[in-house]
């Protein structure tokens, strides 16, 4: 006859068992899920919302997980080094992705319209970050942009509208047009600087916003493209003495600027 005492060690035993298992129900996608060829995985075709990707291979192929609103989240093996243009581009429900610190190319538009994707961390190895890489990516609050990239391309993280918290270290030399363009990181710098002037790393890379006549500040170097692209209400702008770059279009449809002071420092 079974003790009171056995039946409750046994009953924790059964329990403990069943928590195990749901604890580890998460089914990854299988090998034969993937197409592979020569080291890119150019299709997913699996149906599991977790993903890990088979080790061997060396880049993530255009394309490869397009569209795929079954995928929620996925680990990248060590030994990728290239996310490839549209790599996982409008996959709505991704909200967590692991990179290893051998990727060193995050392409055009990897995670266009990655709706569901709240935080990235990009490994320290990645050098370059392509336009439109987080394009619309509505529910993105935190990015840290490594040490080792020196260029954000063009809007890179335009549309990003929850995006409050972003790193971005003085190594960036230059910053492409709407890189943040309808975030509320970009309201928060209008509302903190100078006449709705947001410069970063002496690049003045915003100034829709501005009114009347503006003065650039002797900090800035770098006037980047389309700054006070279709303003109507500037008046006069007199930039500062250490200006020694004009992008394009920076006074384009500016239809009511009457006078621009440009220093000899512009080359």
């Amino acid at each position: 006859m079974i003790s009171k005492k056995k039946k409750i060690v046994g009953t924790i035993l059964i329990a403990l068992l069943i928590c195990g298992i749901f604890a580890s129900n998460r089914v990854y996608a299988a090998d034969s899920d993937f197409t592979i060829e020569n080291g890119v995985l150019t299709k997913y075709k699996g149906s599991s919302s977790s993903v890990k990707i088979p080790n061997g291979v060396r880049a993530i192929g255009e394309f490869a997980f397009y569209q795929c609103e079954v995928v929620t989240e996925i680990v990248i093996p060590d030994g990728v080094t290239e996310i490839k243009a549209d790599a996982f581009a409008r996959c709505k429900n991704l909200s967590n992705i692991v990179m290893p610190e051998s990727v060193t190319t995050i392409g055009s538009q990897a995670f266009f319209q990655c709706e569901s994707l709240t935080a990235i961390k990009i490994p320290e190895s990645v050098t370059t970050i392509g336009k439109d890489t987080f394009y619309q990516c509505k529910s993105l609050k935190t990015v840290k942009i490594p040490e080792s990239v020196t260029t954000l391309e063009q809007h890179t993280f335009d549309g990003c509208t929850a995006l409050t918290d972003i790193y971005i270290p003085k190594g960036i030399t230059q910053i492409g047009e709407y890189a943040f363009y309808d975030t509320t990181w970009l309201e928060q710098q209008r509302a903190e600087s100078s006449n709705f002037l947001v410069i970063v790393n002496d690049i003045l890379i915003d100034g829709h916003k501005a009114t009347g006549n503006v003065q650039v500040p002797d900090t800035v170097k770098k006037i980047a493209n389309r700054t006070f692209y279709d303003n109507k209400n500037i008046t006069a702008v007199t930039l500062g003495r250490n200006v020694t770059m004009i992008g394009d279009r920076v006074f384009y449809r500016c239809e009511n600027l009457a006078t621009i002071k440009i220093p000899e420092s512009v080359t």
